[in-house]
């Protein structure tokens, strides 16, 4: 969902969070409503997300980095946006795990340029995700993450079409 709404508020082709970016650990009934308090307190840090235009490679090489630390639970594990499709294989060597990426159900090409969404962190390199760092800035709303989940939610919500929830198996270990 966190990606979901970066990339819907940056109207980027696809968006990445790495799983330490959200920090509550509560667990929600299924079906019950989500408050701006609630945002703020699983979303505690006061990064911005940003949108950049990063070539295929360097996006793979940041998959990679993502991958790193597997199978040791870490959490800069990317998180993508729901139009993207990881496969990747945890026995592999680091930095030779992505066994593929789709993005809109096409295969990600090294030499395109893709409007990517991440946080500003991550744009920054941190948790060693330098891949992102050859990305450029572009401009963009600038809105803390927690506030563009929370106007994401509102958008859809005045639409009359509320988040609904699913697996999708968005990345997986072959």
């Amino acid at each position: 969902m966190v990606a979901d709404a970066m990339r819907a508020r940056t109207d980027s082709d696809l968006a990445i969070i790495n799983g330490g970016f959200v920090r509550g650990d509560k667990l929600y009934e299924a079906g019950s409503p989500l408050t701006k308090g609630d945002l703020l307190y699983e979303l505690p840090f006061p990064k911005a997300v940003v949108k950049v235009r990063i070539q295929g490679r360097d996006l793979r090489m940041a998959l990679e980095q993502h991958l790193l630390p597997v199978p040791a639970p870490t959490g800069r594990f990317p998180h993508p946006s729901s139009n993207v499709r990881i496969l990747y294989n945890s026995h592999n060597e680091p930095l030779h795990r992505v066994l593929s990426v789709h993005i809109n159900d096409e295969p990600l090409q090294d030499d395109r340029h893709y409007l990517l969404a991440i946080s500003e962190f991550m744009f920054r390199g941190g948790d060693d995700l330098l891949g992102y760092t050859n990305a450029t800035l572009l401009p963009c709303r600038t809105e803390r993450i927690c506030y563009a989940v929370c106007n994401f939610l509102a958008s859809l919500r005045d639409a009359g079409t509320p988040y609904v929830p699913r697996l999708e198996h968005r990345i997986q270990d072959s």
